[in-house]
């Protein structure tokens, strides 16, 4: 199999990374609630992508031994994400 099992875990983390960061921001500028309630359904919607892909590595981790490495280093990458969610949303509590 030759498909770049790195390539896809860094789009997906800089983007969410991004996205949560720039409500993050328009939140603390602003004061506005309604980033608030924006960044809770941003994080509701990224949960669902963040562990569908988080189980595809985990799958092709088993399936391609020769790339288990690969696939272990993707989910870490995945999981990066988690405690900076949890950082921002501890924010404001």
């Amino acid at each position: 199999m030759n498909f770049n099992f790195l390539k896809t875990p860094k789009f997906i983390f800089r983007v969410f990374l991004i996205i949560g960061i720039g409500i993050f921001i328009s939140f603390l500028l602003t004061d506005n609630n309604r980033y608030a309630v924006n960044g809770f359904f941003f994080i509701l919607l990224a949960i669902p992508i963040n562990l569908f892909f988080l189980i595809f590595f985990l799958i092709c981790a088993f399936v391609y031994k020769s790339k288990y490495e690969e696939c272990i280093q993707a989910i870490a990458i995945l999981l990066i994400n988690v405690p900076i969610a949890f950082d921002l949303i501890s924010y404001r509590i």
